[in-house]
């Protein structure tokens, strides 16, 4: 039996020193809201908080602790953090879940307590926009999704709560709704997740036990990136925990708020300080940026909050520490001479790996950044554009599939094997009351496996070969018995995965012909991450290049959600930060007048640099990188 401590006994996880307010949120016991500004540390004080409600048994046994976040990286690695510091047996009561997983949970678990007009096939697979769209092309409604496409799309089915109200309004949904729950002679039932959590609302809104059940379960709910819920996740929520005394602790930023386009909520903070009786919070510490980069943030802070915040950096720095410019040019050749010749130096001069170095951009940044990788490329550095990699990397099955291939190459990977023995023992049913010697005899036999599969990959000679080789993993693991664990991974799903992992797979062997050196490339072990900025959400890198601060790239109608987008770009950087602006791209010229409060703002603190390198590129280009 675990031997709790007493809350005075408690201090936190690791020596980690935290300032009075953050003791009083992870010891509180009334519904919070925390304002939480990039770097300051959310994460860590949720883990915090955890290892406090577990170790105490503030958190009854057998009680659980909910966490829900919109990224799957994300859940994990709360998930890890809280593993670490409270151990096996103790985070077993912790349950971190995507907002997505946690609403699909209830509908699989709980289908048939829908009505019969509400209730999916039970063969649904997951839907996409274009599924959406063939369902109101299915319904006769082709003619209203071209002049309003993105409402019908995303946010018209699930904009209020199910069922469906008998008025004129509802008249499109309730034929095109019926196609994508159970499809029709030519499309098959696809649900897209935000239909999905407006299933799960209805089923916890109408059925008492279902309700009790999740109130019961869990005593605490932690809700991350909470600036950005949408009305579904939001409803679900309300009709999961309020008032029937769980208590819920919610973090977010306003100044953080780019996912408006996805359906982020309107006055979120406001309604759940008000709806579940919150108490506010503010963390005033910024633990990741230098002291400059953090002066630079306060202008934009004040001008997005309208409030004299004082936020101040981890006294772990100097006064002096950190960098940021903004560079000028005439077109963008000469801008990738520039950042190319910049992040060269930074490399070889400042021992920087190229995954400490992150390129920006607000959008299409293949086609705003091509000049710059191909420079790169050059001076053989090489960057990439993340968002096929992070995607793939973030499914459950790439992760196994490339853990067993790690596995069985010649090297230590202490990780991946107790990752993969806990897959094994979960896809074959195996729990503690199962005997040493079955769990012995499923070691073994992998051990077999990870032997023959040894072989196999030293004679693989195409990506034909190696896409036959990650099938056998499969076949290896029974498909049906990883759709039983991983419910989204229906087989066109599931296919569409491997083609697409196994092509960028062979594309890094190609380049350097070492397995365990292409996936440490696939990794992105060895690149410059480049993105656009909303995949750079939570993300943080020594240095940051935030390419083309022009007109057309920041060209939302809503100002204030494009200053909130500028924000979170700027705030990635923990030591140097650096902006550029063209006036030409290609052949057209770009203009910096939409933008130009956003130069103010960054100005107005007195810190950053503007560097010129418009006429006599040349002298200029020497006399900034000191070249005689």
């Amino acid at each position: 039996m675990y031997r709790y401590m007493t809350s005075d006994d408690w201090t936190p996880a690791d020596n980690m020193s935290f300032d009075s307010t953050s003791i009083r949120i992870i010891k509180s016991e009334v519904n919070t809201l925390i304002s939480a500004g990039p770097g300051a540390g959310k994460t860590e004080l949720l883990a915090q908080k955890a290892s406090f409600l577990l170790t105490t048994n503030k958190l009854i046994f057998p009680r659980q602790l909910l966490a829900l976040s919109y990224k799957v990286d994300a859940a994990k690695n709360l998930e890890e953090r809280v593993h670490v510091r409270c151990g096996e047996t103790l985070s077993k009561r912790f349950i971190s879940r995507t907002y997505d997983a946690f609403a699909k949970l209830i509908v699989d678990q709980f289908c048939n307590l829908l009505p019969p007009e509400l209730k999916p096939s039970i063969d649904y697979e997951i839907g996409t926009s274009e599924d959406v769209k063939q369902a109101y092309i299915a319904a006769g409604h082709r003619s209203i999704l071209r002049d309003s496409y993105r409402f019908y799309i995303n946010t018209y089915l699930v904009q209020y709560k199910l069922p469906f109200v008998d008025t004129e309004y509802g008249d499109i949904a309730r034929k095109v709704l019926p196609i994508l729950l159970k499809g029709n002679d030519n499309l098959q039932p696809k649900l897209t997740f935000p239909i999905i959590a407006r299933l799960a609302e209805y089923i916890v809104r109408n059925n008492p036990s279902v309700r009790s059940s999740l109130q019961l379960t869990f005593g605490h709910v932690f809700l991350d990136e909470f600036q950005d819920t949408p009305e579904h996740h939001y409803d679900l929520i309300k009709s999961a925990f309020r008032d029937q005394g769980n208590i819920l602790t919610a973090v977010g930023d306003k100044k953080q708020r780019v996912m408006v386009w996805a359906g982020a909520a309107d006055n979120i903070f406001e309604r759940f300080t008000s709806e579940f009786n919150a108490v506010n919070e503010t963390l005033l510490v910024n633990h990741r940026s230098a002291p400059k980069l953090v002066s630079i943030q306060q202008p934009i802070i004040k001008s997005m909050t309208g409030q004299d915040i004082i936020i101040t950096p981890n006294d772990r720095w100097s006064a002096e520490d950190g960098i940021s410019e903004v560079w000028g040019f005439e077109n963008e050749k000469e801008e990738s001479l520039v950042v190319s010749q910049k992040i060269k130096e930074l490399i070889e001069y400042e021992s920087l790996s190229p995954n400490d170095i992150c390129i920006l951009t607000r959008k299409l940044p293949a086609i705003y950044t091509k000049e710059i990788m191909d420079m790169l490329e050059r001076n053989h550095i090489h960057a990439r554009v993340e968002e096929k990699y992070q995607t793939l990397l973030k499914e459950d099955v790439i992760q196994i599939i490339q853990s067993i291939i790690l596995l069985a190459l010649p090297i230590k990977a202490p990780d991946e094997w107790a990752f993969i023995i806990k897959v094994l023992r979960q896809l074959h049913g195996y729990n503690s009351r199962t005997s040493n010697i079955v769990q012995q005899t499923l070691e073994s036999n992998f051990i077999s496996y990870l032997k023959t599969l040894e072989l196999k990959m030293a004679s693989i000679t195409n990506e034909g070969e190696l896409y036959l080789l990650v099938l056998d993993i499969l076949n290896y693991l029974d498909r049906e018995r990883l759709r039983g664990l991983y419910r989204q991974y229906n087989n066109a799903y599931l296919d569409t995965l491997i083609k697409n992992y196994v092509n960028l797979l062979w594309i890094e062997y190609e380049t350097c012909t070492d397995w365990v050196y292409s996936i440490e490339r696939f990794k992105g072990m060895h690149s410059i991450p480049v993105m656009s900025i909303h995949k750079s959400k939570g993300l943080e890198y020594k240095v940051v290049f935030l390419i083309g601060l022009e007109d057309d790239a920041f060209f939302g109608d809503n100002i204030d959600e494009e200053l909130c987008t500028f924000f979170v770009a700027i705030s990635r950087a923990i030591e140097q930060l650096f902006i550029t602006k063209c006036d030409k791209r290609g052949v057209e010229k770009k203009t910096t007048n939409k933008v130009k409060p956003f130069f103010i703002l960054w100005n107005s603190s007195g810190i950053g640099q503007f560097v010129s390198f418009k006429n006599e590129f040349n002298k200029k280009f020497n006399e900034y990188f000191g070249i005689q």
